[in-house]
């Protein structure tokens, strides 16, 4: 889904084809629209192919084509073995829901986190993320976020959860914590796409 508003501005809206009614579904963040279209972005990287993995590919696939992912920054490799940090599981959550605008986060004063250096492509949105809730930090003064720390399933799964909850208003059970598998890109991209096409 794309959106121009009455300035003119493009951007985009996370949309999915609905086959039951055979029509788009969508949620509207800023109500300035004055026009949508629907396009078809299909964006394919060189290290995951249908024939090898046919699921992962489909979750790629899908996550490129609305910006979610743009894979290791060459856009031609997702790299799927890679470990996936913190930085980019966030990352891939707030362009899940369209939150790529900085315009829409507001005053993030207070919100910052003190070790993101070297992550500057996601400070914004990391400080976005903690404003809404969805994380609190990684250490007991709540003002580090460890970004390049590999994340675990557990992790996963709860920066999901804890989104959706926050931004969607869903209640969910907070796990007890316990150490999990890390989480490589591939592993990372199956579960977005689970949750984003339920």
């Amino acid at each position: 889904m794309f959106y121009t508003d009455e300035d003119g501005a493009e951007g985009k809206a996370m949309g999915r084809y609905n086959p039951d009614t055979e029509t788009v579904d969508f949620v509207v963040n800023n109500f300035n629209i004055q026009h949508y279209a629907v396009a078809y972005n299909p964006i394919f990287f060189d290290d995951v192919l249908e024939e090898d993995d046919e699921d992962l590919f489909k979750a790629t696939l899908f996550l490129a084509a609305r910006g979610i992912t743009t894979g290791n920054g060459d856009v031609r490799y997702y790299e799927p073995e890679v470990g996936m940090n913190r930085a980019m599981v966030l990352t891939m959550i707030m362009r899940a829901y369209g939150f790529e605008d900085a315009d829409l986060y507001g005053d993030l004063s207070g919100y910052y986190f003190g070790d993101v250096d070297g992550f500057g492509w996601a400070n914004d949105i990391l400080a976005f993320a903690r404003k809404l809730g969805i994380t609190n930090g990684t250490n007991s003064d709540r003002d580090e976020f460890s970004p390049g720390r590999i994340v675990e399933e557990l992790q996963l799964q709860l920066l999901i959860e804890r989104s959706i909850a926050n931004i969607e208003g869903v209640l969910y059970a907070e796990p007890n914590y316990s150490a999990t598998p890390e989480v490589d890109r591939g592993h990372a991209a199956l579960v977005m796409y689970d949750y984003l096409t339920k």
